[in-house]
Parts: C-alpha cells; structure tokens; sequence
C-alpha cells in the first residue's frame, strides 16, 4: 500500500474514534437530561441516531479491513456523517434550531457544505 493511502486510512480510524468520542458525549448528555430535566418530549430519536452512529462506525471499521480501496471508504463515511449530522439538526429543531450550525457553517445563505476529495491520479483529477 502506498504511503498517501496508508495515511489517508490512519486518517479514517481517527475520523471513527473521533465519531464514537462526539456520539457517546451526544448519548450521555441525553441520558443526563433525561434524568435531571424530565422533559416532555420524548429523547428515543437521539438514542437511536446514536445506535445508527454506533452501527455505522462498525461497518466502516469493517469495510476498513475489509476494502483494500481506500477511496469509497472516504466517500462512504463523508455521506454517513452528513446523514447524522443532518438527523441531529432536524431533531433539535431545524433550522430555527442554534444546531444547524454543525451542518452548514459556511454562510448564512449556503444551505449546505460540499467536500472536496482531490485525487491525484486514481479518478484521472490532478
């Protein structure tokens, strides 16, 4: 394997501890506002957004070890992350939420963010 895909793998399993670090912290304040506030609206939808997370993390883990391509990988886990980040935004409300920040802080206008994977060679960019 390569040195740049070798890194960019070693980036990925970052990216996964990183994810179960912010989604266990989601969980915990969940279940501690949950225990101290009793609010009226069920909290379920972030436990499950969490067990999705946890999910996810696990098939990427796989695919990891699994996938000597390194590329889809990348893809796959930028649009998983977008999924979930997405479903936190519309569980704390949307856009009159404070959250939708985590999902488009480019511009107040710009409606969401695009990442930008440049290849070098294997999809023919430059």
């Amino acid at each position: 394997m390569e040195l740049q895909q070798r890194e960019l793998r070693r980036q990925l399993d970052w990216l996964m501890t990183f994810r179960v670090v912010i989604i266990t912290t989601l969980m915990a304040s969940t279940f501690v506002i949950e225990l101290m506030y009793r609010p009226l609206l069920s909290l379920q939808s972030f436990y499950l957004l969490a067990v999705v997370t946890y999910a996810m993390t696990i098939a990427y883990a796989v695919m990891s070890r699994t996938l000597r391509a390194v590329r889809p990988q990348v893809y796959a886990q930028m649009i998983g992350d977008l999924w979930v980040v997405s479903g936190f935004v519309y569980l704390t409300g949307g856009a009159e939420s404070l959250r939708h920040v985590l999902w488009c802080d480019i511009h107040p206008e710009v409606k969401g963010e695009v990442y930008v994977i440049e290849t070098r060679g294997e999809l023919g960019g430059g």
